[in-house]
């Protein structure tokens, strides 16, 4: 009698044990998952920042770019012009 007293102690005590432990791993899981979210959403937020400060960037630079095509087109327009008049004085 005394022995199955016992043993049932023990069996309650050990499933009281697993179930406090299962309840801890699903506290550290859910833990785990929560700051993984947050890591991802963070990462995602900083790239998405990263290509407004690129889309801005571009659009700052746009007009510069735009006009330094004018002016090395116009350069070259002259630099032909001037060879084709070279070439018709050597003629």
């Amino acid at each position: 009698m005394l022995t199955t007293r016992l043993v049932f102690c023990l069996l309650i005590i050990v499933s009281i044990l697993t179930f406090c432990c299962q309840g801890q791993n699903e506290i550290r899981n859910a833990v785990k998952t929560k700051v993984n979210r947050k890591y991802k959403e963070g990462e995602q937020r900083i790239e998405e920042m990263k290509d407004d400060a690129r889309r801005v960037k571009q659009q700052v630079t746009a007009p510069f770019q735009q006009a330094g095509q004018k002016v090395r087109k116009k350069y070259r327009n002259s630099r032909r012009k001037i060879t084709q008049i070279k070439q018709v004085i050597n003629s």
